[in-house]
């Protein structure tokens, strides 16, 4: 038995070294597409997965300025890690303005919202479209764009689809600022034609995305849509096809037709789908498909995209491919059965590989053209055991998971409640096998978080695998400041134990305040420990515990260890401001929303410190010395007479500071210097 005594950061270095020892589109320019033609022939088949595929196909970021927005600046925090005095003040502004579609005044028939967005946080604040406004936001650097909102139908009055109006726009320093928001709009009209002539007569037409609108052009092809000036994507959505449709002329996936189209004024816009016609024999190992009685899956070109579909193949007989595609470069996947994989459930061989597999990828149709799809299969036989010895028989044992290497989309569940053993078709490839726990009964000896049991496993023919869940025992001893933690405690709180790349679990602690002692059966692996809910921190003095989540340490676990962490925490006194003056009063039957302390060196969330209706505010705060970002956060429980409202900034008046989420302290520096193109200061 191991025994290490482990302070919050001292193994920092150790955990470096010993995960590196275990770690064993711009849019292209629009060019013509050549006419098909030819007869090029080929064969592809899924000798093993890949990593890769197709680009993006979703639209490009709409308005005045379109494009992809800069990468988010980071927050290095602020350092609380000795006891002290913490000044925090609320910086907010408020905003007056007024809004217009087209520079001229709204009509009555509005809808749709504004967006308030910082890009800092993500966070966002939305607000009905009003010929004029007055908000409180926290102080920071917006983007504001126009939504529709929901059940949004197309129409003359205003846009159809989301868009930016004004990036950058910066809300920094006290007092008022006024604003102006115009909504441009333009309107967009054209003719869906398919390989340059008009769209065949009667059955099924395409579904068009341009930008966030999608429709249904007309049986003539012709369309008519009002959307933000931007620059966008043109996409099309299928209908579910077969794989021979010699009568169907529309392509069977969903494609991008063009690529960063500008929008920026009143005009047409002429969309012609292009195709060519792909043909040729779908086989297994070489060999016609086996007939099924249920269900033979399915082929997919292109990726997993929303609105694509896979070509359900017919469940006896030959299978072959007789389709339309839009020129272009693709991959290629088989789909097992698309209702309920029933069969693959490890109990027998399947004809067919029960795991999604990549067939082929960067595969060029650029003329009619014939391919051959072989599907390549081979039988794994799995026998499952517990370091070394049978599983226990109990029907809450957990899964296997059979899962492609990065990139891949093949996975497969297996249930260990009845077999212990699993024979499945698969494809060859790069697969990883990872244990899930089903339950967390302390009754069985399995581990208790899941993760990798074989982290890389090549698979090129039929084979038998013995696959072992091996565990440790990690027994986890937990003191404050040397000693055992109070009894009575506001909350009990839980430990946490993450396996890196991994699972986790957690256990509550005994509220009685005596010695703290907590074993776990796991896999074996790198740790991180970290603690939640002993308390809060809305009072005005320090409390006993810390108040808020936070990281322990990093332990690895290699066999069976003890590991005694000492929380340290530090008290911290904060006096909390408004625009640096004293918190005035507030309605009493409204908090004023909260404080948000948020570690920037670990994922743990922190805590929250409620902001009283009433007189200046101090807050007493016990926390694990660490490095935090502070904000402010309006959102709160939906108070009485609301009216069933978003946002209760909306119904509470000035009882919120700001009507928005906001970062305080950690990140002035990152929040005053933007990197974005087109920073403006409001007018003030």
């Amino acid at each position: 038995m191991n025994r290490q005594q482990f302070t919050l950061w001292g193994l920092l270095v150790l955990v470096f070294a010993l995960i590196v020892g275990v770690a064993c589109n711009d849019p292209a320019p629009e060019t013509p597409i050549p006419d098909g033609g030819g007869d090029d022939a080929g064969t592809v088949d899924s000798g093993s997965t890949h990593d890769g595929g197709e680009g993006d196909t979703g639209t490009a970021d709409a308005g005045s300025d379109a494009g992809d927005p800069s990468p988010e600046p980071a927050c290095k925090g602020i350092e609380l890690r000795e006891d002290g005095g913490l000044e925090i003040d609320i910086k907010t502004v408020h905003v007056t303005g007024t809004v217009t579609l087209r520079g001229k005044p709204l009509p009555a028939s509005r809808r749709g919202q504004l967006v308030f967005r910082d890009p800092l946080t993500s966070a966002s604040y939305y607000m009905p479209v009003t010929s004029t406004f007055a908000i409180t936001l926290a102080a920071g650097i917006y983007d504001i764009s126009y939504d529709p909102g929901p059940n949004t139908v197309e129409g003359p009055d205003f846009p159809s689809a989301f868009g930016v109006l004004q990036r950058g726009v910066a809300l920094l320093q006290d007092g008022p600022h006024e604003l102006h928001i115009d909504i441009p709009m333009v309107t967009i009209s054209g003719t869906v034609t398919l390989n340059g002539k008009p769209l065949p007569s009667g059955g099924f037409r395409p579904q068009i995305f341009v930008g966030g609108i999608d429709f249904i052009p007309e049986a003539n092809g012709a369309f008519h849509v009002t959307m933000i000036p931007g620059v966008y994507d043109v996409t099309m959505r299928p209908h579910a096809c077969s794989p021979s449709t010699p009568s169907n002329p529309y392509p069977c996936f969903a494609t991008t037709l063009r690529s960063g189209v500008p929008l920026m004024q009143d005009g047409r816009l002429e969309i012609d789908i292009p195709t060519v016609r792909i043909t040729g024999n779908i086989t297994l190992n070489g060999q016609p498909l086996p007939d099924s009685e249920s269900d033979r899956g399915g082929v997919m070109f292109g990726d997993f995209l929303p609105h694509n579909y896979a070509l359900r193949l017919p469940t006896k007989g030959a299978a072959s491919l007789d389709i339309a595609v839009v020129p272009g470069t693709y991959s290629i996947d088989y789909l097992p059965e698309l209702t309920y994989p029933a069969p693959c459930n490890g109990t027998a061989y399947t004809p067919m590989p029960c795991a999604p597999t990549r067939i082929a990828e960067n595969v060029t149709f650029d003329k009619d053209r014939r391919i051959d799809i072989d599907i390549r299969a081979v039988h794994l036989k799995i026998q499952a055991t517990l370091n070394g010895a049978p599983l226990p028989d109990a029907e809450d044992a957990g899964y296997l998971f059979l899962k492609g290497a990065a990139g891949s989309s093949s996975q497969l569940l297996m249930p260990m409640g009845g077999p212990r053993s699993f024979t499945l078709t698969v494809s060859p490839g790069t697969y990883a096998i990872r244990y899930f726990p089903k339950v967390l009964s302390d009754r069985l000896p399995l581990p208790r978080a899941g993760g990798a049991v074989v982290p890389q496993l090549e698979i090129t023919g039929d084979r038998d695998l013995i696959v072992n869940i091996p565990t440790v025992q990690l027994t986890t001893r937990l003191t404050l400041r040397g000693q055992n933690l109070p009894p009575n405690r506001q909350y009990s709180g839980r430990l946490m134990w993450s396996l890196h790349d991994g699972g986790f679990t957690t256990a509550g602690l005994d509220p009685s305040g005596g010695p703290i002692s907590i074993s776990e059966t796991l896999l074996p692996g790198i740790y991180s420990i970290s603690i939640s809910g002993l308390g809060t921190c809305d009072g005005p003095t320090p409390p006993a515990v810390p108040c808020m989540s936070g990281l322990l340490g990093h332990v690895p676990v290699i066999e069976n260890t003890t590991v005694d962490l000492d929380m340290k925490p530090v008290s911290i006194s904060a006096n909390v401001t408004l625009n640096g003056k004293p918190m005035p009063d507030g309605d009493p039957n409204f908090n004023r929303g909260s404080l948000m302390f948020d570690s920037t060196t670990s994922d743990t969330t922190g805590a929250s410190s409620l902001l009283s209706p009433k007189g200046p505010q101090t807050k007493g705060l016990t926390i694990l010395p660490d490095s935090y970002r502070i904000s402010y956060d309006s959102s709160q429980p939906e108070p009485p007479g609301c009216g069933g409202t978003a946002n209760p900034c909306n119904c509470g008046g000035d009882s919120f500071v700001a009507c928005n989420y906001g970062v305080v302290l950690g990140c002035e520096e990152e929040a005053r210097r933007d990197p974005r193109r087109g920073v403006r200061r409001a007018a003030k």
